[in-house]
């Protein structure tokens, strides 16, 4: 049995094996927010790449149609 002082709070003669689960808990709950945080960032991150690349592969199909259109042969992107 432990007594815990934590800010204004005061927990006297709780188990230390609460206190190291709750803490544990509280630590796992605490990463799996931040790294929720970050994984909605990265999926945001993609759907605007993701839009980006569909227009930018719209554009460029209107620019190759008029050359195909005038009989020249089209142009293969360089790798």
């Amino acid at each position: 049995m432990v007594e815990i002082n934590f800010l204004v709070w005061r927990f006297p003669q709780i188990s230390l094996v609460l206190v190291i689960l709750g803490s544990a808990a509280f630590g796992a709950i605490f990463v799996f927010l931040l790294g929720l945080v970050k994984q909605l960032k990265m999926s945001r991150a993609i759907w605007e790449l993701k839009s980006q690349n569909k227009k930018l592969n719209e554009a460029l199909a209107r620019l190759e149609q008029p050359a195909t259109a005038a009989g020249e042969p089209e142009r293969k992107p360089e790798a």
